[in-house]
């Protein structure tokens, strides 16, 4: 989550997070789990039901979806997503993968070729503006940071 103008906003790490949790776990992120288990907590607190048992009708079921999830769910962090997009130093075709500060494109003939670039926004390659570095004219780019955008040279 980031905080911005007062508001949580779901970052995209975020967003592809719930999505994978919601399909691999439905039944702890449904809401009537959500209010049977506070009413269980309520039994337990009152002492007519005892935490043993109630841990455990939450742990069999749970430990199934886990097991499950362990071979179904995808692995974000090490998925390659390919695309048509050509490496512009080696000429192999780029893969789509997640670091840092979201999604970026890499050379799929790493560790031969290192070259990685920013995903294209909006048709904009790399988020290139019309404004050109001072120093060398090439134009200036938006990327994205540990603080946020910020605009650098192309070069």
């Amino acid at each position: 989550m980031q905080l911005e103008k007062g508001k949580f906003i779901p970052t995209e790490l975020g967003l592809v997070v719930n999505d994978l949790l919601v399909v691999n776990f439905p039944d702890i992120l449904d809401v009537e789990f959500t209010a049977q288990m506070e009413e269980n907590l309520d039994m337990i607190e009152e002492g007519e039901k005892g935490w043993v048992e109630t841990l455990k009708e939450f742990y069999n079921p749970f430990q199934k979806d886990l097991e499950m999830a362990k071979v179904s769910m995808r692995d974000v962090k090490r998925e390659k997503i390919p695309t048509e997009t050509l490496c512009e130093r080696c000429g192999s075709k780029m893969v789509k993968r997640w670091g840092k500060r979201g999604y970026f494109l890499a050379c799929s003939n790493y560790p031969a070729c290192r070259y990685t670039r920013e995903v294209e926004e909006n048709g904009e390659r790399n988020g290139e503006t019309d404004v050109r570095c001072e120093k060398c004219g090439s134009p200036m780019v938006i990327k994205n940071g540990k603080f946020g955008r910020f605009m650098a040279c192309s070069n």
